[in-house]
């Protein structure tokens, strides 16, 4: 039973941290968009 609490403790922080990853992913991607729009206005 506590090998199985454990797992799924483990479970649960693996797919917090995919969460976490993809977000900061995507921010970095909509950063990117932003700055790369930002230049193509200035240009």
């Amino acid at each position: 039973m506590f090998l199985f609490i454990s797992n799924y403790r483990f479970l649960n922080i693996l797919k917090i941290l995919k969460i976490l990853i993809a977000i900061s992913i995507i921010d970095f991607f909509y950063d990117f968009i932003q700055i790369h729009k930002n230049f193509n206005e200035n240009e």
